[in-house]
């Protein structure tokens, strides 16, 4: 059992050195790294103290702490994909937007070049 705790550990102290080299390098946002960091540090307190997972799974009276495992990472990763699905429909009504504007600069574009041809 320690061997497992130690490398979980170790993939740990890993992971979270690897994601803050990404957001000091600005190869991620900190507001999408976040949420994995904080997921990180509650599985290390996990693989610190196991007990912890069992008196969670007591209390949500759940008799196999391993079915506690699934319904928290069920659910963070649910609001995980609905906040996600929230930014990719905000930014596409901005491409919308802005691929209106483009056109209707393009059109202004051309129709003042026209005037200019017009009046040499």
């Amino acid at each position: 059992m320690i061997r497992i705790q130690l490398l979980i550990g170790a993939l740990l102290v890993l992971l979270l050195v690897y994601m803050i080299s990404m957001i000091r390098k600005e190869k991620i946002d900190l507001r999408y790294a976040l949420p994995w960091i904080v997921i990180c540090l509650i599985i290390g307190v996990i693989d610190l103290c196991p007990w912890t997972l069992e008196r969670l799974a007591g209390l949500f009276g759940m008799h196999v702490p391993s079915n506690m495992v699934f319904l928290v990472a069920i659910v963070l990763l649910s609001h995980r994909v609905f906040l996600l699905t929230a930014s990719v429909s905000r930014l596409s009504g901005k491409n919308t937007r802005l691929a209106q504007e483009i056109a209707l600069l393009k059109e202004a574009l051309e129709e003042s070049g026209s005037h200019d041809e017009c009046n040499d």
